[in-house]
């Protein structure tokens, strides 16, 4: 239909997984998006809904403060702030923590350049590299001090040059990824165990994901995406075994 069509000439959009995901979400808990960060992904919570709970400042005429970005670094992503209202800045290959009012706290200088958006929590803040050389390269980083908690490498999985973004949810850290040879996006998704960076599952799809952003409808139980094209995706967290799928499943040329 009419809305599919779009979604295959626009690599941002995603008509089912938007539309499941604000059903499922409104039948989660409540809390179920909240780990005491104000912002920690992209898309705000878990069903990437941009939902908040806190009310932005009614006065913006003028800002705080300014980050002038002096090494005119490509910023992809929206900030991350954490419960103290420090903000976390992920250029291409640089992750920077500020104070409230400005001041750099830390500085992380990355060995490989990345484009996907990173996540947070328990006091961890996670990001990957790698994309183009064929492997996940996936960093844990303390958000008090930015020291290096574990770096681990996962092969056989490439990732494209669009713009994904890490899941955090039940112990879990969600990788969008890439197994076949295609020009950009993700066909698959891999599990590993946010504690450590070991690999519990992968599943990879016949279809290609765009900006891919998977989401949970129940605090990490399930795992929810949607191909361009509108094929609706449900896997177990636990194990990646597919629950189901379902939506439009023809070509778009």
């Amino acid at each position: 239909d009419e809305d599919c069509l779009a979604t295959g000439q626009d690599a941002g959009a995603s008509w089912v997984q938007m539309k499941t995901t604000k059903v499922e979400n409104a039948k989660a808990a409540k809390d179920v998006n909240d780990n005491g960060y104000y912002y920690y992904k992209r898309g705000g919570d878990l069903g990437g809904t941009n939902t908040i709970t806190w009310s932005v400042p009614s006065d913006i005429s003028n800002p705080s403060w300014v980050w002038e970005n002096e090494l005119d670094e490509q910023i992809r992503h929206s900030p991350l702030i954490d419960d103290k209202k420090n903000i976390y800045v992920a250029g291409t290959q640089r992750l920077r923590k500020f104070s409230p009012d400005g001041k750099l706290l830390w500085l992380f200088v990355q060995d490989e350049k990345s484009n996907t958006s990173p996540t947070m929590g328990n006091g961890v803040i996670y990001f990957r590299v790698g994309q183009g050389s064929g492997i996940n390269r996936v960093y844990a980083l303390s958000m008090e001090s930015g020291e290096v908690l574990f770096n681990t490498t996962i092969a056989g999985f490439d990732y494209g040059p669009d713009s994904q973004s890490l899941l955090l949810a039940g112990g879990r850290l969600f990788l969008p990824a890439l197994a076949r040879a295609l020009q950009g996006g993700c066909d698959s998704v891999i599990a590993v165990n946010s504690s450590n960076g070991e690999q519990l599952w992968s599943y990879t799809t016949d279809k290609v994901m765009w900006n891919f952003s998977p989401s949970t409808p129940d605090g990490g139980k399930s795992l929810t995406f949607s191909s361009t094209c509108g094929v609706f995706h449900k896997l177990n967290a636990e194990d990646g075994q597919l629950i189901f799928k379902t939506g439009y499943d023809g070509d778009v040329g």
